[in-house]
C-alpha cells in the first residue's frame, strides 16, 4: 500500500552516463614542490637510514642536505624504529621542538613508556588539527543532574539486557521521579520508550513517548520520533503524522532528524488521506539535501539535489601563499619524498592555522596530493557553501586488483568507516580505509597470515585495503534478499550477515524498507545505513551514475543494485 501511494509522487529519472577518468586521478601540478631533486634523493636515503637505526649514515647524509626542514621527521622515524634505543631525555628534547608534528603522540607515548615516573615533565601533544567539524554526529543527551546521569546508565544496562519491563518499572518509581527535573524525567522516559519500540512493544512505546512529547516536547524533541514511528507501525497514521510533523517543525531537531521526520510525516499524511499536507513536509526534508531523507524528499518532489562538482583548482599564486603557513611546505616536502603518512598529518595540522580565505587552495592542494581525509575535513569546516561538495572527495588510489564493484559504494563506505584516513585503527582492531578486521581480511582473501601481528599492517596499504574491502562488499551483496539489495548489503557490512538475517526475521516491518531501517535494534547500524546509503547516492550523483536505488526507495520499494551499479566501468580500471 505504501509503495502504491508513494509511487505517484515520484518523477522517474533515467540516465546512463558512463564513468570516466578525470582530474581526480591526474598527477599533481608541476609546481607542487619545495625540495630540489638532489635533496629529495638524499632525504629518501635519510629516511631509509632512520628506519634502519643507522645513526652514522644519518649523520653523513644530514650534512649533504641543503633544505633542513625535514630533519625533525627524520629524527622521529629513527626514534620510532625498532632498531633504535633512545633515552627519555632525547625524546623529551624532540617533543620540546616538534610537539605539533604528526609523530608527536607516538613519541610522547614512547617517552612515557621509557620512564613513567618522569611523565609529568612532558606536555601531551596538541591534537586539534582541523578548524571546525563536519556536524554529522549525533549530539549526546545532556542531563542536568548526577542523579539523572546515574539513572540513564542503569536504564541503558537494563534495556541492553532486554529487561525493558524492569526499565519501565524503574522509571515509574516515585523516589526516582521525585529526584529528577521534568526535562530529565522526559529524557529518561524517552529512552525507555525507544527500548520498548526496538524490542517490539509499539503500544507501550507510543504511550510513553506520547506523554513525554506532550509535557516536554521542546526539551526532548526526539520523543516525537519514537511516538511517530510506533504509531506508524501500529497503523495509527493520523497519530504518526501529528508527531512527525511536530518534530519536522521543531527548531531544536538536528538536520538528520528534521529531514527524517519530514518524509515520515509526508508518508503518514498520504496514507491517512491528507494529501494537502504532504508537500510542506517534503519541502522541510528537502532543505537538508545531504541527508538520507533529504535526498528521498527531493526525489519525491521531482527535483535533483543541488550539488555542484566543480573541484577547486590549485593555482600557483594560492600555492605560494600557503607555503607561508607553518606545516604546509613541510607536508609538500614529505610528499616529494614519499613519506605519505607524515605528509598527510602535517598538512592536516596546518589547517588550524589557516586563514579561511585560503580554504579553496588548501582543499585543492589536499586533492592534488591525494589526501581525501584532509580534503573531507577541510571542506566540512569551510565557510563557503560551494566548497562543501569537496567533502565527498574521490580517492586517487584504486584497489590493487582494479575496481570490481561500483566505486560509489566503496567511497560511500570508506567515507563513513574511516573518513578516508589510511592508518586509522578502531577499538576492535578494524584497520584502514574500509575498516577491515584482520580476521575478516584473512577469510576474504583466503590468507591466514593477514591475521598475524607482523603482517596485518598490510591493511594500512590503501590499495590493498580497498581490494579487501570491495571483495567483502561483493560477498555481502549475496546476502541480500533479493541478491543486490542495497540496504541489506550495508546492514550486513556493518552488523554482519548473521544480524541481517536475524533482524529480517524478527523485526516487524511489513516489507517496508524504511520501516525496516527504523526498526533495527542497533542504533549504530540504523545511523550507519542511512549515512552510507546517502553517501552512495551522492557519489553516484558526482560520478554521473543513474540513481535507480534512490528511485526505488522513493517509491517505497526495496532498492536493488543493477548490474551497472555492481560492475566496474572499464575506463576506471586502468
Amino acid at each position: 500500500m505504501i509503495a502504491r501511494v508513494l509511487r505517484v509522487f515520484v518523477i522517474a529519472v533515467s540516465c546512463a552516463v558512463a564513468l570516466s577518468s578525470d582530474a581526480s586521478f591526474a598527477a599533481p601540478s608541476s609546481f607542487v614542490r619545495v625540495l630540489s631533486d638532489d635533496d629529495v634523493v638524499t632525504y629518501k636515503q635519510l629516511f631509509k637510514a632512520a628506519e634502519a637505526g643507522d645513526k652514522a649514515q644519518i649523520a653523513a647524509l644530514s650534512a649533504q642536505v641543503k633544505n633542513k626542514s625535514l630533519m625533525g621527521h627524520v629524527a622521529a622515524k629513527n626514534f620510532l624504529s625498532p632498531q633504535t634505543v633512545s633515552t627519555f631525555d632525547e625524546l623529551k628534547g624532540w617533543l620540546k621542538k616538534y610537539d605539533d608534528y604528526p609523530e608527536a603522540s607516538r613519541i610522547y607515548a614512547l617517552a612515557v613508556r621509557k620512564d613513567p615516573k618522569r611523565a609529568g615533565e612532558l606536555e601531551d601533544p596538541d591534537r586539534k588539527i582541523i578548524r571546525g567539524n563536519l556536524d554529522e554526529s549525533d549530539t549526546p543527551t545532556a542531563y542536568t543532574s548526577p542523579a539523572a546521569e546515574a539513572a540513564a546508565k542503569k536504564l541503558k544496562a537494563l534495556i541492553s539486557g532486554g529487561k525493558v519491563g524492569a526499565a519501565t518499572a524503574y522509571i515509574e518509581g516515585a523516589e526516582l521521579r521525585a529526584s529528577l527535573s521534568r526535562a530529565d524525567l522526559g529524557r529518561l522516559t524517552h529512552q525507555v520508550a525507544a527500548g520498548q519500540y526496538y524490542l517490539g512493544d509499539s503500544a507501550t512505546a507510543l504511550a510513553l513517548a506520547d506523554k513525554v512529547s506532550e509535557q516536554v516536547r521542546s526539551e526532548v524533541p526526539d520523543a516525537d520520533w519514537v511516538a511517530g514511528i510506533a504509531a506508524f507501525r501500529l497503523q495509527k497514521y493520523d497519530v504518526a503524522a501529528r508527531h512527525f510533523a511536530a518534530l519536522a517543525e521543531n527548531e531544536k531537531s538536528s538536520s538528520w532528524m528534521k529531514s527524517a521526520a519530514g518524509v515520515w510525516a509526508a508518508r503518514s499524511y498520504l496514507i491517512s488521506k491528507q494529501p494537502e499536507r504532504v508537500s510542506r513536509m517534503l519541502e522541510i526534508a528537502a532543505e537538508k539535501p545531504r541527508t538520507f531523507y533529504g535526498l528521498i524528499a527531493l526525489r519525491l518532489l521531482g527535483r535533483e539535489a543541488p550539488f555542484t562538482w566543480n573541484e577547486p583548482k590549485l593555482e600557483r599564486a594560492g600555492f605560494e601563499r600557503m607555503m607561508r603557513v607553518t606545516g604546509i611546505a613541510r607536508s609538500v616536502a614529505l610528499y616529494q619524498c614519499g613519506e605519505m603518512e607524515a605528509s598527510e598529518g602535517s598538512i592536516a595540522r596546518s589547517h588550524g592555522r589557516l586563514n579561511p580565505e585560503l580554504d579553496r587552495p588548501f582543499i585543492a592542494l589536499a586533492h592534488e596530493m591525494g589526501f581525501a581525509h584532509v580534503q573531507l575535513l577541510a571542506a566540512g569546516a569551510a565557510r563557503s557553501a560551494d566548497l562543501k561538495a569537496a567533502a565527498y572527495p574521490l580517492m586517487r588510489v584504486k584497489p590493487s586488483d582494479g575496481w570490481q564493484v561500483d566505486p560509489a559504494i566503496v567511497h560511500a563506505i570508506a567515507r563513513q568507516e574511516s573518513k578516508f584516513e589510511m592508518r586509522v585503527v578502531s577499538s576492535s582492531d578494524a584497520r584502514g580505509l574500509m575498516q577491515v578486521l584482520p580476521t575478516t581480511a584473512a577469510g576474504t582473501m583466503k590468507d591466514t597470515t593477514l591475521d598475524n601481528p607482523g603482517t596485518k599492517a598490510k591493511l594500512f596499504d590503501p590499495a590493498f585495503n580497498l581490494s579487501v574491502g570491495q571483495r567483502y562488499v561483493k560477498k555481502m551483496i549475496e546476502f541480500g534478499q533479493p541478491d543486490g539489495n542495497l540496504i541489506h548489503l550495508v546492514v550486513a557490512y556493518n552488523g554482519g550477515p548473521g544480524n541481517l538475517q536475524k533482524w529480517l526475521k524478527e523485526v516487524e516491518h511489513r516489507g517496508d524498507p524504511l520501516l525496516f531501517i527504523e526498526s533495527i535494534p542497533s542504533r549504530e547500524t540504523r545511523g550507519y545505513v542511512e549515512r552510507v546509503v546517502a553517501n552512495y547516492w551522492i557519489y553516484q550523483d558526482r560520478l554521473g551514475e543513474p540513481k535507480t536505488t534512490l528511485d526505488q526507495v522513493a517509491r517505497g520499494e526495496w532498492p536493488v543494485m543493477t548490474p551497472f551499479d555492481r560492475q566496474r566501468v572499464a575506463s576506471l580500471t586502468h
